[in-house]
Formats: structure tokens, C-alpha cells, sequence
């Protein structure tokens, strides 16, 4: 399973951590992560705001789940 994580702060970075000691997980992915997930994580120059971009990033990279971690 592929993923993207939206956002980069604490919760993400932990978030990203648990689907990294995931077997079914292949690849992550993060909207413009923090230092600590981009060594497990995929940088994607989308800010975790640009709804847009997120939705267009998904097909392109074949995103079977998508974990949104900030409120806003």
C-alpha cells in the first residue's frame, strides 16, 4: 500500500512512524515533511493546505491511502 501523509508536524511525524513498521505499507509519502519524517517519507512540494494539488498528486502516484493529520 502506498501513502501520503498531509502535514509535517509531531502527530505526522508519528503517524508516519507507525506506517513505517507496517509490512503492507511500500511507500510513504508527505506533503513537505520536518527533518525527523523525511528520512522514512517521500518529500512532495504540496502544501498540506493545497487541496487541489493533493488530489492531483494521488493518480500520478498511485496513493491507495491518504491520512490527513492537521485540523485545518
Amino acid at each position: 500500500m502506498r501513502v501520503l501523509v498531509v502535514g509535517n508536524g509531531g502527530r505526522e511525524h508519528a503517524i508516519s512512524l507507525a506506517l513505517h513498521r507496517s509490512e503492507s505499507i511500500s511507500a510513504i509519502f508527505a506533503t513537505r515533511p520536518n527533518a525527523g519524517m523525511a528520512t522514512i517519507a517521500e518529500s512532495l512540494d504540496i502544501a498540506p493546505t493545497d487541496v487541489a494539488g493533493i488530489l492531483a498528486a494521488c493518480p500520478n502516484l498511485g496513493i491507495d491511502l491518504v491520512v490527513v493529520g492537521p485540523e485545518a
